[in-house]
This record gives structure tokens, sequence and C-alpha cells, in this order.
């Protein structure tokens, strides 16, 4: 399977989602999508890491000093997943989540 991540100056895309590094905005589509911060934050690691991410590293590196349960990081996926639809983010069992590579997302269209 190809890696389908392409970095574009301060903006990294995976297919029909990229993400703007620079203004801090996400893109779906070329349409922009509103996120809170946090969410934005999640989305930013999954797209520039491009593999799974644990809750525990959301944690770490989303939540930084705020005290949170491993839960917040579902409940902030239910909503990111609410923006940018159900078949974005696919989650791996007992390891985390992923921004679901292009070709896979487009095949269960």
């Amino acid at each position: 399977m190809k890696n389908n991540l392409f970095l574009i100056g301060k903006s990294t895309k995976n297919g029909r989602l990229e993400i703007d590094i620079l203004n801090d905005k996400v893109y779906l589509n070329e349409q922009e999508i509103c996120l809170t911060n946090t969410e934005y934050k999640m989305v930013k690691v999954m797209l520039t890491e491009n593999r799974v991410v644990s809750r525990e590293e959301f944690l770490r590196r989303c939540f930084h000093s705020i005290c949170v349960t491993p839960q917040t990081v579902d409940v902030h996926i239910v909503r990111i997943r609410k923006a940018l639809g159900n078949k974005i983010i696919e989650t791996i069992y007992n390891e985390g989540y992923e921004i679901r590579k292009e070709d896979k997302a487009e095949s269960e269209r």
C-alpha cells in the first residue's frame, strides 16, 4: 500500500483531508472544518504522525497538564468524526485511532 500523506509547505494532506499548520485550520474536500483547539491538535497529531495514535499519546500531546481521563479522548474523537464524517478516523482495537488511508476510505464509500 502506498503512503498517501503529502507535506505541502506548512500543510499536510491525506487524500481529501488537509491541515494548514501555519493557520491552524483543517479542510475536508477543500472546505474549512470548524474544530475546537483540542480537536485540531488531535487531528494534527494523527495526520503528521501518519500512524495509530493511542489514547495515552493523545493525553500527553494534546491535553498537557489538564487532568482528564482516557475516555475524554473518546469524546473528542466522536466530535471529530461528527465534523469530518465517520469514515475518516479508524479505531484500531486495543491500540488507538488513525486517519484512514485515502484508498481505503475511498473504497468504502
